[in-house]
C-alpha cells in the first residue's frame, strides 16, 4: 500500500511540475515580429520609472491567432516580466472581451488605475494601468478649431451637418476630432512627477475624400493632403497640437519630471519628401526634447497581413515621447520601440529619470 502510495505521489508530483512548467513558459511567451529573438529591455534605474504606450485598437479587431488575441497575451505576459513598464498606457481601449481579460491580470500588480474617454461621442478610452499611486488626474476638454467658421469647413468636409447630431456613418466625422487634456500626477518615494498621455485628432482621410470629390482625382487628393501635413497652419490637428501646449504650460509645475507620450497622428519626418517635417511635430519640437526612438511604429507587419487596406501604407514613426527641452541633462533612458506583434501600431517606452 505505502508503495503504491509512493508511486501515485511521484506521478502527481511528476505531473504538477512538468505542467505547471508548461503552462508558466506558455504564459510568458511574447508574440514577436520581424524575427525578433530573446527581446528583453535592460533593467530599470533606480531613479527612473518605465512608460509603455500603446495603441491596441487594431489588436482589439484582428489580432486572432489560432484563438489567441496577441495584443491581450503580450500586455498579460510582459507584465509578468522582470522588465516590465511600471507604468502602462492603452490609446483606443474599447470595453470588449479582451480588455476586460487585461484588466483582470494587470490590476494584480498595477493597482493605481484611471480610463478616460476620449469624448463624450467616442466609444474608446485611454486605459492608465500603475504601479505607482495616483495622486491627482487633471482632464480637459481639448477642441480642434479656433472660429464657428473652422468648424463649419470641417463639418462639410466630414460629412456632418452643420448645428446638428446628423451623421453621415459611412465616413468618419468631427465628433471624433474633441479630445481630453490628460495630466496624471504620481508618486516614487514622495517625489511627484507626470505622465501627459497623448492621442491627437487624425484629419488625413478627411481630407484626402474631401479633396478627391472636389477635384475628381485620388492621386492630386493624395498631394494636397500631403503638403497639409507638411506645411498648413490651419488644419485642425495643428490647432489642437497648439491648444494641448497651451494647456500644458497652464499645469506645468517648475521642477516636475514630465513625459509626453502617445499617438499624435504625424510623423516625425517625411523621409520620402526631402526628409521634411510636419509643422505640427515641430511645435512639439520647439517645446520639448523628444526620446530618439529608431524605426516606424506604424503600421505594424502584422496589420498589413491582416488588413488589406495596409498592405502598401508606407512606414512611419508617428508615436512619440518628449520632456523637458534640455539637451545637456537628458531625463530619458532605454527609449525604444517595442516589437510586438497584434496591433497596428508597435508600442514605444520610455525610462523617466524621476529624482
Amino acid at each position: 500500500m505505502n508503495s503504491l502510495f509512493r508511486i501515485l505521489l511521484f506521478f502527481g508530483i511528476f505531473h504538477t511540475v512538468v505542467y505547471a512548467g508548461i503552462s508558466q513558459d506558455a504564459h510568458s511567451q511574447l508574440y514577436l515580429e520581424n524575427d525578433t529573438e530573446n527581446f528583453e529591455l535592460p533593467d530599470i534605474g533606480k531613479d527612473q520609472v518605465r512608460i509603455m504606450w500603446w495603441n491596441i485598437l487594431n489588436g482589439a479587431l484582428y489580432s486572432q491567432m489560432d484563438g489567441i488575441n496577441l495584443v491581450t497575451e503580450n500586455i498579460i505576459n510582459l507584465s509578468q516580466k522582470k522588465y516590465a513598464p511600471d507604468i502602462m498606457i492603452f490609446g483606443e481601449y474599447i470595453l470588449n472581451e479582451n480588455h476586460q481579460k487585461i484588466e483582470k491580470e494587470l490590476i494584480k500588480k498595477y493597482p493605481y488605475t484611471r480610463f478616460i474617454q476620449y469624448n463624450k461621442k467616442h466609444y474608446r478610452y485611454i486605459a492608465f494601468y500603475s504601479k505607482y499611486p495616483i495622486k491627482r488626474v487633471i482632464t480637459e476638454r481639448l477642441t480642434w478649431y479656433n472660429s464657428f467658421k473652422d468648424i463649419e469647413t470641417w463639418e462639410k468636409r466630414c460629412k456632418l451637418l452643420p448645428g446638428t447630431d446628423v451623421v453621415d456613418y459611412k465616413a468618419p466625422n468631427c465628433s471624433t476630432f474633441f479630445r481630453t487634456f490628460i495630466k496624471i500626477v504620481l508618486t516614487k518615494k514622495d517625489k511627484e512627477f507626470a505622465v501627459y498621455p497623448i492621442h491627437l485628432l487624425q484629419p488625413w482621410d478627411d481630407l484626402k475624400r474631401y479633396y478627391a470629390e472636389k477635384y475628381y482625382s485620388s492621386d492630386l487628393a493624395k498631394l494636397l493632403v500631403l503638403n497639409d501635413i507638411i506645411n498648413d497652419r490651419d488644419n485642425p490637428i495643428v490647432i489642437q497640437a497648439s491648444k494641448f501646449i497651451n494647456k500644458f504650460w497652464g499645469h506645468h509645475k517648475t521642477g516636475e519630471p514630465f513625459v509626453i507620450l502617445g499617438d499624435f497622428n504625424i510623423p516625425r519626418v517625411f523621409k520620402y519628401v526631402l526628409k521634411s517635417k510636419p509643422y505640427s511635430y515641430t511645435l512639439f519640437e520647439r517645446s520639448f526634447t523628444p526620446a530618439i526612438t529608431q524605426g516606424s511604429s506604424f503600421p505594424t507587419e502584422f496589420i498589413r497581413k491582416s488588413n488589406p487596406s495596409f498592405k502598401n501604407f508606407p512606414d512611419m514613426h508617428i508615436d512619440h515621447a518628449f520632456s523637458i527641452l534640455n539637451p545637456y541633462h537628458p531625463v530619458f533612458q532605454n527609449a525604444q520601440i517595442l516589437p510586438f506583434s497584434g496591433s497596428d501600431h508597435y508600442p514605444i517606452s520610455v525610462d523617466l529619470t524621476v529624482k
